[in-house]
């Protein structure tokens, strides 16, 4: 299982996550997961996030951080980004309440002009096949952002 820090970077388990959400059930959960080639060291950093979100209150963000070889090419690397988030889900899932919500940010683009957008349907397909809603950009703030920050 994944080590998630928090934003002070103190590491905190799945369990300390699913008593915040217990505690208080206005949290939205969100996943989202993004990657950065480090073509220095030969390996790319992927950044997974759970995002726990209260309307008008902001939000808590925990993050759990892999290194990795190359990937092969930009398929591989989104197919990896969006594997990762699935696979916190489905950590998550098992452990919430079943009327939690789980929404899962994939770093991908509806745009034709980005290479990304070549893989939107098989990415999008991936996740609403294992049951999970899923928001694509512009609107996946979760890995276009958040894990993008500390992906880096």
């Amino acid at each position: 299982m994944k080590k998630f820090k928090n934003t002070n970077k103190d590491i905190v388990s799945f369990e300390e996550i699913v008593n915040l959400i217990e505690s208080d059930y206005d949290y939205e959960v969100y996943v989202g997961t993004d990657s950065q080639v480090h073509r220095k060291i030969k390996k790319v950093v992927y950044a997974t996030c759970v995002i726990l979100y209260k309307k008008g209150k902001g939000g808590r963000v925990f993050v759990a951080k892999d290194r990795e070889r190359y990937a092969d090419s930009l398929r591989q690397r989104l197919m990896n980004e969006t594997w990762r988030s699935l696979e916190t889900a489905f950590e998550l899932q098992k452990v919430l309440p079943a009327n939690v919500e789980i929404v899962i940010h994939v770093d991908v683009n509806k745009q034709k002009k980005w290479k990304s957008s070549r893989y939107l349907e098989e990415l999008v397909g991936m996740v609403v096949g294992q049951g999970f809603k899923v928001v694509v950009k512009p609107a996946a703030w979760a890995a276009q952002h958040v894990a993008d920050k500390f992906s880096r």
